[in-house]
Formats: C-alpha cells, sequence, structure tokens
C-alpha cells in the first residue's frame, strides 16, 4: 500500500568533502533494511557512489538518491556531494527537501566551506539537524565541534553525548530522554502531573522514545490543548 503523502519525507545530507556523509548515508539504508549489507567508501562499494569516477575518488560527484521504509512508511534520503567543484546544484536540489542533516567532522570540525553550505540550508529555510561525524577516529574531539557551530551563528540542542573511556568512543547518552525522565521525577515529588509539550508531528515519536525511562511522563502534541486553557510551560533542555 503506497504510504499516504503526508507522512513521507525526504531529506537531504549535506556536509563538506570527507565528513562522511556517504557513510552515514549507507549505514542509515542498512539500519532501515534498504541494503543487506554496510558498503564502505573505501572499498567503493557504497550503494550511493556507484560511479567509477566516484569510486576512484572516494567521494561523491553527483547527488544520489535513496528510499527505504521506517514504520511502514516511505521515506527518501539525497546525498549531497561535498566538494566545492560538484556543489552547483545544491540550492536547487534543497527545494525539493523537507529538513537536512547536517554533517560535520569531529576531527577538523567547522570548515570554512562549512559555513557557506550552511548559509544555503538557512536562506532554503530548512529544519535541520546537526550530526558530528567520526567520533571514533584519533584526534576526534566532540567539543571542538560543537564550539565550532557558533562561527555560524548556531545554538544547538543537544540531544546525545559521546561517552568515552580513555582513547576509545564506547557508546552515546541520551540526553532527551535522561532529562525528561529527571523532569518526570521532579514533578511528581511537587505532587504536579509530568507533562511533555511537542508538536503534533512527532507526539508519537517522542512518546515511544521517553516511554522506557518515564512510563508516567505524559506526551501532549500542540493541538490537543484546549485553546480555553492556559498552561505554564518550561524547556527540558538547554538551549530548547
Amino acid at each position: 500500500m503506497p504510504t499516504p503523502l503526508e507522512m513521507q519525507r525526504t531529506f537531504a545530507i549535506v556536509g563538506t568533502g570527507g565528513c562522511g556523509k556517504t557513510s552515514l548515508a549507507e549505514m542509515l539504508l542498512y539500519k532501515a533494511g534498504a541494503v543487506n549489507r554496510l558498503g564502505a567508501v573505501e572499498d567503493g562499494t557504497t550503494s550511493l557512489d556507484y560511479e567509477p569516477e566516484e569510486i576512484r575518488r572516494r567521494g561523491s560527484i553527483q547527488p544520489s538518491c535513496a528510499t527505504y521504509l521506517w514504520n511502514k512508511n516511505r521515506h527518501f534520503l539525497l546525498d549531497i556531494p561535498g566538494d566545492g567543484n560538484f556543489t552547483g546544484d545544491m540550492e536547487c536540489l534543497l527545494k525539493g527537501v523537507d529538513s537536512v542533516v547536517f554533517v560535520l567532522d569531529a576531527v577538523d570540525g567547522v570548515r570554512p566551506l562549512a559555513k557557506k553550505f550552511w548559509n544555503i540550508v538557512r536562506a532554503a529555510g530548512l529544519p535541520a539537524v546537526m550530526v558530528v561525524n567520526k567520533i571514533d577516529r584519533d584526534r576526534a574531539d566532540f567539543q571542538m565541534a560543537l564550539d565550532g557551530l557558533a562561527g555560524l551563528n548556531v545554538k544547538p540542542v543537544v540531544l546525545q553525548l559521546p561517552i568515552r573511556q580513555g582513547d576509545s568512543f564506547v557508546g552515546v547518552a541520551d540526553v532527551l530522554t535522561q532529562r525528561a525522565a529527571e523532569v518526570a521525577n521532579q514533578q511528581e515529588e511537587l505532587g504536579m502531573p509530568a507533562c511533555l509539550l511537542v508538536p503534533d508531528q512527532i507526539r508519537n515519536a517522542i512518546a515511544r522514545l521517553v516511554r522506557r525511562v518515564a512510563p508516567r511522563l505524559q506526551v501532549l502534541a500542540h493541538s490537543e490543548i484546549p485553546e480555553t486553557h492556559s498552561i505554564r510551560i518550561g524547556p527540558i533542555l538547554k538551549g530548547a
């Protein structure tokens, strides 16, 4: 059965060359079950860099599109080249997407070309999520990459933090669910019901996300608050 148009999403992966966009796209497709093996840029086996010149260069020279199913809905992914010689179509390509995944390199941080790309994204008026990639590499510095966002006039709300043991990257801590659980406990100690107010479009997804750590936290969409009622709200994440 075809996915209703209002349930479909198309997002673009944007970032400078070598930051790991294609590898990230490959992992997303693999996790979604759209491909049955995890390719690697170094081996020339990714599903999105398939042209001989891309395999030789180990980098994208043209935009590539892929589709996948997630929660029974069909979505589309657009991998946009990050080499400055092949980004002339970026403004046009962004007219056909709903949102952007903006990728940064944890080793090099915010590169000069990233500011140009970010200005194009902002001019398009698109919502974006920032991904700090290559956390497992030598010399990776998450905080350096995060601080570099100030040069893009971005004040990010951090949803996940890397966990390191010595020089090894071992996982991530989910800041959103942790803070949701803390706020829920604080409200309950005050004898008040714990509620989380979110946009309608993400209500079900957030409810599933926090259910395990805060089962009594009630997630409400904006449209579920009657116009005859007024409520007092506060952020659960710094910068939100």
